[in-house]
């Protein structure tokens, strides 16, 4: 009994540990968001404000890719420190790269490159995070299938994300709460073993 109340304490302690890191984790990247909203311009692209390659356009406001490396350019946005934007697609559409230049003369290269993911709780929704550089040219390479349908909504620089974002609660998160939470409770039940070993 005594032995169940001690591993009950330490598994309540070990959630409560947890729950703090989220909450200190969610906060600081609400900050972050926050300090880039305010110090950073936030811009706004549609579709067909934007220079295409290998993308044609058929008809209900979807492209068909024709070959498997469609592009989508975005020219002098400045500051860009994280790109958001909505895609549909027919084909899931493998790995969608965002390639940027710091300088109009250089070439695109592996080095300034960084991949754009689907959004939890919302897969039409991708986004990648970019260090806060000056650019001179963006460009997204939105899937790697050659005839792929795709439907685009708004692209979105600089993104101002409100705090409730950085709260939310997913199938993920929670699966790390556990997993998290066993771990930290493992190290804690050893540390205590280990300590009353000593003391004996």
């Amino acid at each position: 009994m005594i032995k169940k109340i001690k591993d009950a304490q330490i598994l309540f302690i070990s959630i409560n540990i947890v729950i703090i890191l989220f909450l200190i984790g969610s906060l600081e990247n609400y900050f972050n968001s926050k300090s880039i909203f305010e110090k950073y311009v936030s811009k706004t692209y549609m579709i067909d404000s934007l220079e295409t390659d290998a993308l044609k356009y058929i008809d209900d406001g979807y492209y068909q890719a024709t070959d498997n490396d469609p592009k989508i350019i975005i020219k002098n946005p400045g500051e860009v420190c994280s790109i958001k934007f909505y895609m549909e697609y027919y084909t899931y559409p493998g790995e969608i790269m965002v390639y940027f230049k710091t300088d109009s003369n250089q070439e695109y290269n592996e080095k300034n490159r960084v991949w754009a993911n689907p959004i939890e709780g919302s897969p039409h929704w991708f986004k990648a995070k970019i260090d806060c550089k000056n650019i001179s040219e963006l460009r997204i390479d939105p899937t790697i299938y050659r005839g792929n349908k795709l439907k685009f909504g708004v692209f979105v620089l600089n993104e101002y994300e409100p705090l409730n974002s950085f709260l939310t609660i997913t199938p993920d998160i929670v699966l790390k709460f556990i997993i998290y939470s066993g771990v930290i409770s493992s190290i804690i039940k050893l540390v205590f073993e280990i300590l009353i070993k000593n003391n004996e």
